[in-house]
């Protein structure tokens, strides 16, 4: 069992490779690798799969994609140009990265604060965005920032 700081490390290291997914730059393909592996630098288009530890140092960009058997999908939603609510579909509450883009003023994404389902929320709406249960006061995002967000059952906690 993981100590409170070794759980907290573990979710730190999983949201940066997470907040480098929502920025869709590279894509991985298959590749079959045995043993230790060292790169100054590494090109990978198609799958990958990482069945152990990766360990990575440096700056990694990693695009949409497959990482241990855990598929991230995406739903985005454009204010265009107002600021009325964003509320999640049965569809959308099934993702786990929400971007949001082109608010008038400060808006929500209206989301159901499942305990323990985390969202990955990438605004880049220009103004803040807050992501809550409709009655709650939830977590504010500012712009052009990537936070995790985590439901409690009642509200949205931020990861630091």
């Amino acid at each position: 069992m993981l100590s409170d700081k070794q759980f907290r490390n573990q979710v730190q290291n999983l949201f940066r490779v997470i907040t480098a997914l929502t920025q869709d730059l590279v894509t991985f393909s298959a590749v079959a690798v045995t043993g230790a592996v060292s790169a100054a630098s590494a090109a990978i288009s198609g799958n990958a799969t990482v069945g152990g530890t990766l360990g990575v140092t440096g700056i990694t960009t990693l695009g949409p994609s497959v990482i241990g058997g855990l598929t991230f999908t995406k739903s985005s939603h454009d204010y265009a140009a107002a600021a009325v609510a964003w509320t999640l579909s049965a569809a959308e509450q099934a993702t786990t990265i929400l971007s949001a883009t082109n608010a008038s003023g400060a808006a929500n994404i209206i989301a159901t604060a499942t305990d323990g389902k985390v969202f990955i929320v990438r605004n880049a709406s220009g103004q803040a965005i807050t992501i809550k249960p409709a009655a709650q006061a939830g977590v504010a995002v500012a712009n052009n920032t990537t936070v995790m967000v985590m439901g409690n059952g009642t509200d949205f906690v931020i990861f630091t």
